[in-house]
């Protein structure tokens, strides 16, 4: 991996960065590998700029980054340049609303559009319908990495494995969900009005009564580097 990009918050850190880069060519339309300088935000906008991109994510102080390499970045890069690393494969989700197509590395997340009124809505699960209609803030599907995020805040719980769905503020007791990832999942808006959302993308889908949002594993992954100790 000889030729390397920057995602960063601060626009400013690229040039303080690049000097650290003697070792790599800089090269912002076709590179080897990103380098994402910021928090888990700025790591899901650097996937929507260079999808299947092998990333090394690096934390800017004093942001919280649960999957960020430690370390300086001087020394990371360094051990990438000598080939000290391996690089971690993981799921992608694919939905469909509409004629729209929207990929997700965290989450998808479907729920009320207006706080002051409860969304009503029903989940299938490989064609078969779980529970009766729900009513409550929304649900969210999310991947092993994105668990860790809007998934634990719901449920206190992170798995590594499948598909997990998080039922959020539902008036009536029922268990989230990890299910296979080779798992088609279906969410029907009954009544009220919803919004939809992958990750932190600002492009937010508006759902009204009776449409569908389809999800399932998308055929493109995600790479992180892992630096080796």
């Amino acid at each position: 991996m000889k030729k390397v990009a920057v995602v960063v918050r601060n626009p400013e850190d690229i040039i303080k960065l690049k000097a650290q880069l003697s070792d790599f060519t800089y090269d912002e339309d076709n590179p080897d590998f990103v380098i994402s300088f910021g928090g888990d935000g700025t790591y899901l906008v650097s996937e929507r700029l260079y999808p299947a991109v092998p990333k090394l994510i690096v934390k800017k102080d004093p942001i919280i980054c649960k999957k960020c390499s430690k370390g300086e970045i001087y020394h990371l890069i360094k051990k990438i340049h000598r080939k000290q690393y391996d690089i971690k494969k993981m799921i992608k989700l694919k939905s469909t609303v509409g004629t729209k197509k929207v990929l997700c590395t965290n989450d998808f997340v479907v729920r009320n559009k207006f706080p002051t009124h409860a969304l009503r809505f029903k989940i299938k699960i490989n064609n078969e319908q779980i529970h009766k209609t729900l009513i409550g803030d929304g649900v969210v599907v999310s991947t092993p990495f994105g668990s860790t995020a809007y998934h634990y805040s719901i449920t206190k719980s992170s798995f590594k494995k499948g598909i997990g769905i998080a039922f959020n503020n539902i008036t009536k007791p029922i268990k989230h969900k990890v299910v296979d990832e080779s798992s088609n999942i279906e969410i029907e808006i009954v009544r009220g009005q919803a919004v939809f959302a992958a990750d932190n993308n600002p492009e937010i889908i508006e759902l009204i009564e009776g449409q569908k949002v389809l999800i399932e594993k998308a055929k493109q992954k995600s790479f992180l580097i892992n630096v080796h100790k």
